[in-house]
């Protein structure tokens, strides 16, 4: 003889099945938790990491930790009604999850200031790197400077260089507008020579040159 077919409701979607929610803050005041044990609680919370029942009731009986020592901590006896309330409202789970919480909050906070330092922006420290390459080079324009002087600035500006490139490498920059500004400052510095001539000289005798050879071009 066959069984009778048993019609057992079921969910369509997974989504429709409800499971609760964890506790996000249990350190908070919990359904039915009494107000001194709770408030026994927010003492004991309060201690910190190296919270202790026995440091809670000195508190609670207000005594000085300081004042009263280790000897004294031990001293102290822990009511039965403290004991009773840590257990049943799981005091400790409950401010591992308080500690927890904060470490988070002081982790996010300290990311936050380390990203908004000056050294942790890419384009601060390329303008902190040609800084420091202007100063070598006016350095090494320098006259009467001993030879061992000149090579040990010449091989710092190197570094600096080197510095520098790695980390143009990720930035975005628009690199025509970098070279016309730099050919510019090379123009005007009067450092640099071509055929004897200085490059503001070269240029000039180019346009002329330039113009002579092809006069009916503009």
């Amino acid at each position: 003889m066959t069984k009778p077919a048993r019609f057992a409701p079921k969910m369509l979607y997974p989504e429709q099945e409800f499971q609760p929610k964890p506790d996000e803050k249990p350190w908070l005041r919990q359904k039915n938790e009494p107000a001194v044990a709770h408030m026994h609680f927010r003492i004991y919370l309060d201690l910190g990491t190296r919270r202790s029942l026995r440091k809670a009731v000195a508190i609670d009986r207000g005594l000085d930790l300081a004042a009263i020592g280790d000897k004294g901590l031990r001293e102290i006896k822990i009511p039965g009604s403290w004991q009773r309330a840590s257990k049943v409202w799981n005091w400790k789970e409950r401010a591992h999850a308080f500690d927890l919480s904060e470490l988070e909050k002081h982790s996010k906070l300290f990311q936050k200031i380390a990203s908004s330092l000056p050294f942790c922006s890419r384009s601060y420290r390329v303008c902190l790197l040609h800084s420091m390459a202007v100063s070598l080079e006016k350095l090494l324009c320098s006259d009467n400077m001993p030879i061992k002087t000149y090579l040990a600035l010449a091989a710092r500006l190197q570094l600096v260089m080197r510095d520098l490139s790695d980390e143009l490498s990720g930035l975005d920059t628009e690199s025509r507008y970098a070279d016309e500004t730099g050919l510019a400052t090379l123009i005007k510095s009067d450092r640099m020579h071509v055929d004897g001539l200085s490059m503001d000289e070269w240029l000039k005798n180019s346009h002329t040159r330039y113009r002579n050879e092809f006069p009916n071009e503009r």
